[in-house]
């Protein structure tokens, strides 16, 4: 516990996802098709085809702007009126880990991410230098855009995804080589090429952390080539995230017998722990809490770390589970040669604080708030608060 510095100056290297988000608060009124899906999916995500500001909107005296939305792949677009944007910025997975880390101290992180050399790009080099984040663009054909849209009445917000079309790992690749002390993976794709660069990375730094946070779309995958590539990865890496849902769809990829409808996440945890042995396995859930499983000396332990009262109305959910890898990784990465129950119990409620501030706004992290976000300070004095406890 005293190798927690008030600045982390370990090599860290995030990839691979970084995405152009907005959320918007669509007008209720604003086409009947639009509102009647909307209206049918309040209750759960989804993800949309595409996305588009239109032109018009340079003239608009009304106040509104105008998108048009294509549901699904091969649809008509239809128009949607936005009476309000509420978040415009850079996010997706890898972008809002690395803020985190930054803002509770770590000094030498380094982002790699696919994206097109659009003016997107250029913003996202300048937005990373402000941060003193090293950006190390690679390859895709189009950057990932997430959209939040909600209606007056709705607060879980519906998300619309352009995934990158072409991803090419050969450019900037030599930027990877090297030595590191940590590597975080997260929101990795189903694509080979991603997780053969992820396994030759984590192949070369034997010594270093490494934490993957899977997609769900790479969990539910079924091509043997891609599984087997999964799995090389994980039996490598020193914590494994995801969340409640991920975590049912990786019990039942196993092909075991296990019985998982309706168990929580500590119950979920224990079976994760039988299909791989990974030091830390990590389960979220939402506004419950995170569980944990620890291998130790005396067999392994459970944690749980239940959510961290808010201190404002949450606003939103999306990034909640990247703020807490990045709250958990930062005392991890600092504290892992310990490897004891009390630092990991540390790292989760770290974990869980960040978290909790990251759902009173909108957008995967509090770029547009700063102000807000827990600073090194503040860790500190959890950090002493904790010793005392213990």
């Amino acid at each position: 516990m005293k190798s927690l510095k008030r600045e982390c100056d370990k090599r860290i290297l995030v990839l691979s996802s970084v995405n152009r988000e907005k959320f918007l608060v669509l007008k209720k009124d604003c086409s009947s098709d639009t509102y009647d899906v909307i209206s049918r999916m309040q209750d759960q995500k989804i993800k949309v085809f595409s996305l588009r500001e239109s032109s018009e909107n340079v003239d608009r005296k009304d106040g509104l702007r105008k998108f048009y939305v294509v549901w699904q792949k091969g649809e008509e677009e239809k128009e949607v009126f936005a009476k309000e944007v509420l978040y415009d910025g850079f996010a997706g997975s890898s972008y809002n880990i690395a803020y985190q880390l930054v803002s509770l101290g770590a000094t030498n992180v380094s982002l790699a991410a696919f994206v097109d050399d659009s003016s997107i790009v250029d913003a996202l080099i300048e937005e990373c230098d402000q941060m003193d984040i090293d950006f190390i663009p690679l390859y895709a054909s189009n950057i990932g855009i997430t959209y939040a849209m909600q209606t007056d009445g709705s607060y879980d917000p519906l998300l619309c995804m352009e995934k990158p079309g072409i991803i090419d790992c050969t450019i900037n690749r030599h930027k990877l080589d090297g030595e590191w002390d940590a590597i975080i993976a997260s929101s990795i794709p189903d694509d080979q090429e991603v997780l053969q660069l992820i396994l030759d990375i984590f192949s070369r730094n034997e010594g270093a952390v490494k934490i993957v946070i899977p997609s769900l779309r790479l969990i539910s995958n079924t091509d043997p080539q891609i599984i087997r590539l999964f799995m090389q990865i994980l039996k490598k890496c020193s914590v494994l995230q995801v969340n409640h849902r991920e975590a049912t769809e990786f019990l039942k990829m196993s092909n075991m017998n296990f019985e998982i409808e309706k168990k929580n996440a500590e119950q979920l945890i224990w079976d994760c722990a039988k299909i791989v042995e990974i030091p830390v396995i990590i389960v979220t859930e939402g506004k419950y809490g995170a569980a944990l499983v620890i291998e130790s000396e005396d067999g392994n332990q459970s944690i749980y770390q239940e959510s961290v009262p808010s201190t404002r109305k949450v606003a939103n959910t999306t990034g909640s589970g990247d703020a807490f890898t990045g709250g958990f990784s930062r005392v991890f990465i600092q504290t892992y040669k310990k490897h004891s129950k009390t630092a990991i119990s540390l790292a989760a409620r770290i974990a869980a604080e960040v978290a909790m501030l990251v759902t009173g706004s909108y957008g995967g992290n509090l770029s547009q708030e700063p102000e807000k976000r827990l600073n090194i300070d503040e860790m500190m004095e959890i950090f002493e608060s904790f010793k005392k406890k213990k």
